[in-house]
This record gives C-alpha cells, sequence and structure tokens, in this order.
C-alpha cells in the first residue's frame, strides 16, 4: 500500500463515524416528516380515536420508520467497519500507534514481516531497540517531522524476531479528529530485502561482468585512467596484458554455449589466481 493509500484509508477512518451520525440525524428528521405525512393521509379514513390518540398514533409511526431508519445505518456502519478492517488487514504489515508512541494495535502482516506476535508488541513503544538499531537522535529527528507536517517516510534498517536486519521502508501519518487533536498514529512497513538487493545487483552489474563476476570494460577504463594519472605523479609505469581466446565459436557450435560459459569462468578463476589483490583482471567482452 502506498502513502497516498494510506493517507485515503485515514480519511475515511476518520470521517465515516461523523458521516454516519449526520445521515443518521438527516434520516430521523425525514423519518419525523415523513410520518407526519402519513399520519395526514390516514388520519381521513381512519375511524375517531379518543383525544389522544391522534398524537399516539403519530408517535407510533415515526417510531417504526425511526427503527427502520436506524436499522438501516447500523447495517451501514457494520459494512464501513468490515471494509476497514479489511483494509487494516492488508498484505503490508500496519500498526497503530497513540500519542505516547506506544504500539496498541497491529495486524496479521506485521507478524509475518517481523516475527513479533501482536502480543509481544502492543503495549510497546515503536522506539524499542528491539524493532530497530537506530539511536534516539534518528527518532527524535523522525517524531519532530511527523509533529510538524503530520507524516514521515523513509528506508529504516529494522530487526526481526530472529536478529535478522533487513532494509524496511516506514510511513508514519497522524489521523486527526474533528478539533485538529492528534488520536493516533498509523504506521505501515514494508520490507523492501527484494528490491535492495535488485539494485545491488543493478549496481553491481553496471562495473562488473555478469557471467564471469570480473571487472567490465566501464570499470577497467576507469581504474586505468586513474593508474595512468598516479603513474604521472610518481613517474612509475604499469603493465597491461589483453589476451585472447581463440575459437570461441567453435567451441559454441560444437558443445554448446553452456559449456562455453563455463570455460570462460573457469579461465577468469584461474587468472585471478595468478595475480595478487593490487592487480585487476577484467573482461571487456567482444
Amino acid at each position: 500500500m502506498c502513502a497516498s493509500s494510506v493517507i485515503a484509508l485515514e480519511k475515511y477512518m476518520r470521517s465515516s463515524t461523523m458521516q454516519m451520525l449526520n445521515r443518521l440525524a438527516l434520516s430521523l428528521l425525514s423519518s419525523i416528516f415523513v410520518g407526519k405525512m402519513l399520519f395526514l393521509l390516514l388520519i381521513d379514513w381512519l375511524p375517531p380515536l379518543m383525544p389522544w390518540g391522534d398524537i399516539l398514533l403519530d408517535s407510533v409511526l415515526i417510531l417504526i420508520l425511526a427503527i427502520f431508519t436506524i436499522y438501516f445505518f447500523v447495517l451501514r456502519a457494520m459494512a464501513d467497519m468490515s471494509i476497514a478492517a479489511a483494509a487494516f488487514e492488508s498484505m503490508e504489515a500496519m500498526a497503530i500507534i497513540d500519542c505516547h508512541q506506544v504500539i496498541i494495535r497491529v495486524n496479521q502482516a506485521f507478524f509475518r514481516v517481523t516475527g513479533f506476535n501482536p502480543d509481544e508488541v502492543v503495549g510497546q513503544r515503536i522506539t524499542q531497540p528491539e524493532f530497530s538499531r537506530q539511536d534516539d537522535q534518528f527518532y527524535q529527528v523522525m517524531w519532530e517531522s511527523i509533529q510538524t507536517t503530520g507524516a514521515w517516510q523513509g528506508e529504516l534498517p529494522s530487526l526481526r524476531k530472529s536478529g535478522e536486519t533487513y532494509p524496511a521502508w516506514l510511513t508514519i501519518t497522524s489521523v486527526k479528529g474533528d478539533g485538529k487533536v492528534v488520536n493516533y498514529y498509523l504506521a505501515t512497513l514494508v520490507d523492501i530485502s527484494q528490491r535492495a538487493a535488485l539494485e545491488d545487483e543493478i549496481k553491481y552489474l553496471a562495473f562488473n561482468d555478469r557471467l564471469t563476476r570480473l571487472p567490465n570494460r566501464r570499470r577497467l577504463l576507469d581504474q586505468l585512467h586513474q593508474s595512468m594519472l598516479a603513474g604521472a605523479r610518481s613517474g612509475k609505469y604499469g603493465a597491461l596484458l589483453c589476451i585472447s581466446l581463440d575459437h570461441m565459436q567453435t567451441l559454441i557450435e560444437t558443445l554448446g554455449q553452456e559449456k562455453s560459459d563455463l570455460l570462460l569462468q573457469q579461465v577468469a578463476s584461474r587468472l585471478l589466481t595468478c595475480v595478487n589483490e593490487s592487480n585487476t583482471v577484467a573482461r571487456v567482452g567482444c
């Protein structure tokens, strides 16, 4: 669930109660009006009643319509609460935090992501060291931002119950009442470990060969440039050795691409054993 979806959910949860009460009040007024009109229409053919019979009949009609109206809006309120509960029990970890930064409720996705049972986190502060390794200064700046802007989001190195560290994207937004007073905070926690691993892989492949994991042409040219600058300052020289593997196309046609890739990996592995850490072995490609 993105930040905009969380904010929309908060607004819905905050306004649904007042909307329901307003609709209920309007419906009751409408019921009174409709009941009175029905009474005026029926009074002509109803038999004569006692002096207080008119008032009694009027009240009965209004009561019946009011009961049906209240019943309808109770069903509507139950449906609204069901929608809000379904949204809360989404695929993303969510927690409701009170004004003292204490967790008062979490969903099942929170358990799946963090490994903590609801009983283990409810009543605990969101800044507990069991949840993250951030220091107090970080949380102080975060909550100052929430109090100033009403929301905060960012990447947070978090901890699972097993002690495993994982990157998470944390979003905290304040939910205010009619008096613009913060009632509680809604936090969503998204495990971005797969996305972070993919980003690291993309950065790695920008400078390294996918097959052999050796530096690629781009990284080699950058290191050559740095070595030439260092050599110009120190007056020292370096050596560059280019190795070409012949008949690779013949190997591919006879044994297949898999064997060709295996040969390149073996050559790269053996060349690495022939140099020290200060030297570079790279694959520049075709």
